[in-house]
């Protein structure tokens, strides 16, 4: 929910508008998307690059599948 209707507390590029429902939504204007996710909303945002996290996970599979081979193998 959009803690004002007022496009001057939005960061730069920002718009809040509503269609035909009334549902509010924002607008990017620099990256050219919409989307229903108030970009206010600090609870939403994240420090973390979740590409790179979601790689990182993978690369740690791969080194536990690894290592439970080896361990079959030396049996």
């Amino acid at each position: 929910m959009p803690k004002s209707s007022s496009n001057a507390d939005l960061p730069l590029g920002w718009e809040i508008n509503t269609d035909y429902d009334g549902k509010v939504y924002f607008i990017d204007h620099i990256n050219k998307k919409t989307t229903w996710i108030d970009p206010r909303d600090k609870f939403i945002k994240s420090p973390y690059n979740f590409e790179v996290l979601s790689q990182l996970l993978y690369l740690q599979s791969i080194q536990i599948y690894h290592k439970d081979l080896q361990l079959w193998d030396a049996q």
